[in-house]
């Protein structure tokens, strides 16, 4: 008993430790989160979740639990769908600076300076969804709000590993509200799961835990989501909309960006090649860091804003022909 008091002891003062001199914040909030059979999880609708950390961490939902300030998307002439992960949601900057809130004042914010409801961009990205959540998620909204114009994929290299934890059961268990798998337990399991020394042990055996699958034959990770990729394609067409993809990178020549764009091309997808102006940057300003230097990580603001042009330009070239749909309102698109 005495043992096992000082263990408990020496866990304690670790964590005041931690706490104080080296804390680590997670970059997503499962207090925020619900249980989704589908999913596995997805942000919980109407919330709204700020802190001070070593940076500033903002969550908010609507009604709908996308990372937009409004609810209604009724007063603008076209929709886009932008779908993706923690670098679509915005983690590491103020939900303003996520690229789907920069492509929003990009495409709406005319030559005269002044903000008019033409297109909505509706935030669907949420931290480590694959491919396949994004699919599901796309089909989710289009009966939730009707047909989009547009839908735009940001992947990154986790997505392959993200399919692979929801097809095993994996994402399942993530202790949040609602969660079969932890049942009454939830509220302890997550106080457990929040705690410094908890955080930093499984940080530590994370490559245990998690089996990657390697990628045959040196195949990319976005090849390795083609399957999902595909079907996206597919749907987006059934649908009347236009399918715009990219990829987060952080070095020139990146394989999951060069086969994407390769396949947009073939495929008849539109591909936001937001690097080449990233680089041009990088090139005349060498200094100019890409990622946030804090615990959040992920892209600076200057970067969103980059893919946000990507993509906004990509929109405006297709947008003439993308089934008539921007001379209606998307509610009656159905």
């Amino acid at each position: 008993m005495t043992v096992f008091l000082s263990v408990l002891l020496s866990i304690a003062v670790f964590e005041l430790i931690l706490q104080e001199f080296s804390p680590t914040y997670p970059s997503d909030v499962p207090g925020m989160m619900v249980f989704d059979s589908e999913l596995g999880y997805r942000y919980r609708p109407s919330s709204h979740f700020l802190r001070s950390a070593d940076y500033q961490i903002e969550f908010e939902t609507n009604r709908l639990g996308s990372f937009n300030y409004t609810d209604d998307f009724t007063g603008y002439r076209e929709l886009v769908f932008a779908l993706g992960d923690s670098y679509t949601q915005g983690t590491g900057v103020p939900m303003d600076a996520s690229y789907p809130a920069q492509l929003d004042l990009q495409l709406n914010i005319g030559s005269d300076g002044r903000y008019r409801k033409d297109i909505a961009v509706v935030n669907l990205g949420v931290s480590s969804y694959g491919t396949l959540q994004e699919l599901i998620t796309f089909r989710r909204m289009l009966k939730e709000l009707g047909k989009p114009s547009f839908v735009l994929l940001l992947g990154a290299e986790n997505d392959a590993e993200d399919i692979d934890e929801l097809l095993s059961g994996r994402r399942a268990r993530k202790a949040v509200a609602g969660s079969p798998y932890w049942g009454a337990f939830t509220p302890v399991a997550r106080w457990i799961l929040d705690r410094q020394v908890t955080i930093l042990a499984l940080e530590a055996l994370r490559p245990l835990l998690i089996s990657r699958s390697p990628s045959p034959h040196g195949m990319s990770v976005a090849e390795r989501c083609r399957p999902y990729l595909e079907m996206l394609a597919d749907e987006v067409e059934v649908a009347g909309g236009k399918l715009i993809v990219s990829w987060a990178v952080t070095q020139d020549h990146a394989p999951s960006y060069d086969w994407l764009r390769n396949w947009a091309l073939h495929r008849g997808v539109g591909f936001a090649d937001w690097w080449p102006t990233v680089q041009s940057v990088r090139d005349q300003v060498p200094t100019m860091p890409l990622r946030n230097p804090h615990s959040g990580g992920h892209f600076r603001t200057w970067v969103n804003q980059a893919i946000a042009r990507a993509f906004a330009k990509e929109i405006g070239a297709s947008r003439p022909t993308v089934g008539q749909m921007n001379r209606m309102p998307y509610n009656r698109i159905h």
